[in-house]
């Protein structure tokens, strides 16, 4: 109900894209379990799952501050095409009680965001597009995490080397049967689908 009177606020998990009109005296911040982010106006992706291993934040347009949770002093500021991507155990690994902190380079990474080779979108934000894309390298795990998450199924892997399979691709209109079959094309699996549980055999 207080939402632009002062401040624009917004708490998120999961994934969202953003277009936020310029509006200098009242900053729109989103805050994630890791970090949060501030912006004047801009346009940029956020994706925050709890179970990931990592929350990303990629510019299109504009600029953001992040702000790494319990790091506050610790601010980055991302131009059009970056992208920073912080370790979701930073917050839970920086108390300061521990007898070792780990090194803020190996949790906290500014990167160009990822075209993907085929058609020069943008990775981080096919999904506002309607597209599901996973780059060269991604491993079938990883994979399977993101199709969970776009057909609304749940992937189990009975032969864990399965899993370490590395692959791209992207889907726009395909049903999640269509999919694991083009998958299966050029990779040595099978599956067994009873609704909305998958699990992939050898």
């Amino acid at each position: 109900e207080n939402f632009g009177k002062k401040l624009r606020e917004v708490n998120l998990t999961g994934e969202a894209f953003f277009d936020v009109v310029k509006d200098p005296s009242h900053p729109f911040i989103i805050h994630t379990t890791v970090v949060d982010v501030k912006v004047l106006g801009t346009a940029f992706n956020v994706r925050s799952y709890p179970n990931d291993a990592n929350t990303e934040t990629s510019v299109l347009r504009g600029q953001v501050e992040v702000t790494v949770k319990n790091r506050e002093n610790t601010r980055y500021y991302l131009k059009p095409n970056e992208k920073v991507i912080v370790a979701n155990g930073l917050v839970k690994t920086s108390n300061p009680n521990t007898k070792k902190q780990e090194d803020i380079r190996t949790i906290v990474s500014i990167q160009p965001l990822t075209y993907y080779h085929v058609d020069s979108s943008i990775v981080e934000t096919s999904w506002v597009e309607n597209k599901l894309v996973f780059q060269e390298n991604e491993t079938f795990s990883e994979v399977a995490l993101k199709m969970e998450r776009w057909y609304g199924v749940h992937i189990s892997f009975e032969d864990p080397r399965v899993a370490e399979y590395r692959m791209y691709g992207s889907f726009t209109s395909e049903t999640i049967r269509q999919a694991l079959d083009a998958l299966k094309i050029g990779f040595n699996f099978n599956y067994k689908m009873n609704k909305d549980e998958i699990i992939i055999t050898k």
